[in-house]
């Protein structure tokens, strides 16, 4: 798609599905539902707007929905639907990348899923006259971003959980619809290691102790955590 799609006038539903490349150079305009299925990668260049009418209002509900599936690269360039919004990207070499924030009006628990395979990337930027969060969904909704592991992500710094994330998981063991409290959640399918061992130590009676206290040790990954924060910004609340 070389212009803007349904910008003249809107297309009630745009469903793609080929095992090719899927590029919309602008604007992507829908009525009700825009979805993408088995492309190889995905690169939309301008916002995609799902739910709306030729007045330029939201009509559609949960039919305004935005599903975008990519066995590799996942780009979009800001999302604003009246219903879910779903990306997915199957290869695990693939990402999702956020070019723009992702606004929905969906109160379900899985207003907005990111399911990355590989890695995810939220390059969104706030500004003075914008100051939300990268996603936002209606009231009571919530988010999630399923990745590998964060030392492979990208997270901005507008785009917090503020909650645990869960670990050695994916979309298959933590179901999207799992309700989220906080609003929203990192899921990573890396499961993270921590070795503790006990110093040496000897004492006899009426000596003082030559040593005490523990070591921790953790493997290689784990380091990243010095980058991923979000919420508790501590390595026990993390775990």
């Amino acid at each position: 798609f070389k212009g803007d799609v349904g910008a003249s006038k809107v297309i009630n539903n745009l469903t793609v599905v080929t095992t090719g490349d899927v590029t919309a150079a602008k604007t992507v305009h829908t009525q009700e539902a825009f979805v993408v299925k088995q492309a190889k990668d995905i690169s939309v260049g301008g916002m995609i707007y799902a739910g709306y009418n030729d007045a330029g209002k939201k009509t559609a509900g949960e039919k305004g929905q935005v599903s975008l599936e990519a066995v590799g690269e996942n780009t979009t360039n800001g999302i604003d639907a009246a219903g879910k919004v779903n990306l997915v990207s199957t290869a695990a070499n693939g990402k999702i990348t956020m070019n723009g924030k992702i606004k929905t009006d969906s109160k379900a628990a899985d207003a907005v899923v990111l399911d990355a395979k590989g890695s995810f990337a939220n390059k969104t930027k706030n500004t003075l006259t914008d100051t939300t969060a990268a996603i936002t969904t209606g009231e009571g909704g919530s988010w999630k971003v399923y990745s590998v592991a964060p030392y492979s992500d990208t997270f901005g710094d507008n785009l917090l959980s503020n909650t645990n994330a869960i670990w050695h998981a994916t979309s298959a063991e933590y179901a999207r619809t799992t309700a989220e409290a906080s609003g929203g959640r990192y899921i990573f399918a890396y499961q993270p290691t921590i070795t503790i061992t006990a110093n040496d130590a000897s004492k006899r009676y009426g000596e003082t102790s030559s040593g005490a206290g523990v070591r921790y040790a953790t493997d290689s990954d784990l380091s990243s955590f010095t980058a991923f924060t979000d919420g508790a910004n501590t390595l026990s609340a993390r775990l």
